[in-house]
Order: C-alpha cells, then sequence, then structure tokens
C-alpha cells in the first residue's frame, strides 16, 4: 500500500485550508466571548473576567492569520534565498550546453524547497508554447516577492535583446548575492532595537493589566459602598 507524503507547510499555502483556518478561529473566537458573556449574565464571573475572556477571543481570533503571514514570509524568504543558486544551476546548463529550457528543467529536479515547485510549473509553461518572457512573468506574480520581480524582469529585458546568457544569469546571482548579504547585515543590526520593541510592548501589557486590575477593585469597593448607602437611607 503506497502512503502519500503530505508536507504540512504546502497544505498551508492552499487558498481553501486557508479560509477553513480562518472560519474556524474567528467562530472560535466568538464561541469563547459567547461563553464569556452567558456567565457574566448569571452573574458567574465578573466585568473584568469577561473583558479577559473579550482580550483571550481576539488572541483566538489572531492566531491563524498570524499562521498564515508567518508561513507566506517564510516561503518569501525561502524562495528569495535561492534565488542566487538556481541562476548559477541555470549558467551551468547552459555553459554545458543545454537549452535555456533544459537548463531550468535540471535546476527545478534539484532540492530548492518551494523554488522547484514553481520552476516545474514554468517549464511545464514553456513547454507547452508560452515564451519565455510570459513564463517568467509568471513566475514572478506566483511567487510575489520584490526581489523575483525585479529578477525576472532584467532577466527578460537581457533575453530580448540578446547577448551571452550564461554571463547573463551568473552576473545576476553575484548581484542577488550581494543583496542578500546586504540584508542579512541590516537585519543584525536591527535585531536589538527589535528586542527592545518586544521588551517595550511586554512591560506596556503588564503594567496596562495591573492598572486596570486596580481600578476594577477600586470600582467594585465603590459600588458596594454605594449599595450599603443605599440599603441605610
Amino acid at each position: 500500500m503506497v502512503k502519500l507524503k503530505i508536507n504540512p507547510e504546502n497544505v498551508l499555502f492552499n487558498r481553501r485550508f486557508q479560509i477553513v483556518m480562518l472560519l474556524a478561529s474567528i467562530s472560535a473566537a466568538i464561541v469563547e466571548i459567547a461563553i464569556g458573556y452567558l456567565l457574566l449574565l448569571t452573574q458567574s464571573i465578573s466585568l473584568f473576567t469577561f473583558h479577559v475572556f473579550i482580550a483571550i477571543g481576539v488572541i483566538i481570533a489572531l492566531i491563524a492569520p498570524a499562521i498564515i503571514l508567518i508561513f507566506q514570509d517564510r516561503r518569501r524568504n525561502h524562495i528569495d534565498s535561492t534565488l542566487p543558486r538556481v541562476l548559477e544551476g541555470v549558467s551551468e546548463g547552459l555553459q554545458a550546453g543545454m537549452t535555456l529550457i533544459e537548463s531550468i528543467d535540471e535546476v527545478s529536479k534539484q532540492d530548492h524547497g518551494f523554488t522547484s515547485k514553481e520552476l516545474r510549473t514554468m517549464v511545464a509553461q514553456m513547454s507547452w508554447g508560452m515564451p519565455i518572457e510570459s513564463a517568467l512573468e509568471n513566475f514572478a506574480r506566483r511567487v510575489g516577492t520584490d526581489m523575483a520581480k525585479k529578477t525576472t524582469a532584467l532577466l527578460s529585458a537581457a533575453i530580448n535583446l540578446g547577448g551571452d546568457l550564461k554571463s547573463l544569469f551568473r552576473s545576476t546571482a553575484e548581484f542577488l548575492h550581494r543583496i542578500l548579504d546586504a540584508k542579512d547585515e541590516r537585519n543584525e543590526q536591527l535585531r536589538p532595537y527589535l528586542s527592545i520593541i518586544y521588551v517595550t510592548l511586554i512591560v506596556f501589557v503588564v503594567t496596562m493589566y495591573m492598572l486596570y486590575h486596580s481600578l476594577s477593585g477600586l470600582f467594585e469597593i465603590q459600588s458596594n459602598i454605594l449599595k450599603i448607602q443605599m440599603t441605610q437611607d
């Protein structure tokens, strides 16, 4: 019996599965808030606890969108990081005497993660008669990253003008390597500032929680005093 291997990351990029995740997350949040409201109506919890229910409901509703955005960002970063190696592989194929389609097909058989799947789609489109420029444009649109769009635009213009494709792909790969190195250096410099922002956010949330909890206790004391005064009158 043959067992199909399903990559969880590929499932997360399925549009229908994403919609189901969003609906499930929102439905769970609504149910959780509704339970809190019913407990509030039956006076099983205080108003402050109901506000906690609302906060937890908002967090539950944001879980699915956050997961989807994280994996989409991970996919884009992975594709950008593999583009230089892909171009180098195409250049080596051209240097070995292969045609452009054969070189791209050979690179798509290698393990480049998400990029390999998009390359196989591009090879299939070109084998059906689609021009290389249109196939590159479709590739950039499916990937959706700025680096892929700029790279494919550069390659399309160079292919139309003619010239040595081997040198073109090799020089473009070297240029992308420099861009990625500069991006990594910038992220490394910004990492301490991001840590400060996260710590500040945590301190702010804790302070707001303590302040709200203190004020809610003060309001309950005042309401009890008013009830006692009204009873005495």
